[in-house]
């Protein structure tokens, strides 16, 4: 059985529902094309997601202190990816504008102005999408499916306590960023 969640006194719900959306509705020719256009509008190639392995969805740049602690932590993260050797694609938050300071990591940053979801069509069928607790994180899952997505569980009290409801219903893989990173610099 699936589930909606849905917004009820001020709060998320998560209620069943027997009519679940079917994943395959993102593969359809018609969605393929709208995720191609809405690409090649920002100019960008995506064929340059054809060996990513990891897609790092990070948040609004306000967010990072509290979330992550600061912008050094997700540094670190990325850099045990890239010095790994695997391939990174980095989408950042519609709303930033800064940059990462990782100029020097072989790093895909994509465009800010694309959608995840469309993002998420493009990549190869075994790529990770890692990121916080977020809506980027549920659509993730609800299209890529819950074993090629790691959330972070973050600093943010609240919010994690928002989320993580949701996120278990929905068989997410919630870990620690410190346990993240030490994952990482083991691969």
């Amino acid at each position: 059985m699936a589930t909606i969640i849905s917004r009820c006194a001020n709060r998320l719900c998560i209620t069943p529902n027997s009519e679940p959306l079917s994943n395959t509705i993102f593969l359809t020719e018609g969605f393929q094309r709208l995720a191609s256009q809405a690409a090649k509008r920002v100019d960008f190639d995506s064929r340059t997601l054809s060996n990513v392995q990891y897609i790092f969805m990070v948040p609004h740049p306000t967010m990072f202190d509290n979330l992550y602690g600061g912008l050094e932590s997700i540094q670190s993260m990325l850099t045990a990816i890239s010095n790994a050797g695997y391939h990174i694609a980095v989408k950042q938050h519609p709303r930033a504008t800064e940059g990462l300071e990782l100029d020097h990591l072989n790093l895909n940053y994509l465009p800010t102005q694309l959608p995840a979801e469309l993002i998420f069509t493009m990549v190869p069928d075994d790529a990770v999408v890692i990121g916080d607790l977020s809506s980027a994180m549920i659509s993730a899952i609800l299209m890529l499916g819950s074993k090629r997505v790691i959330s972070i569980e973050t600093q943010s009290g609240a919010f994690t306590a928002q989320m993580r409801p949701i996120l278990h219903e929905l068989d997410a893989t919630i870990i620690s960023a410190n346990d993240l990173e030490t994952r990482l610099r083991a691969l």
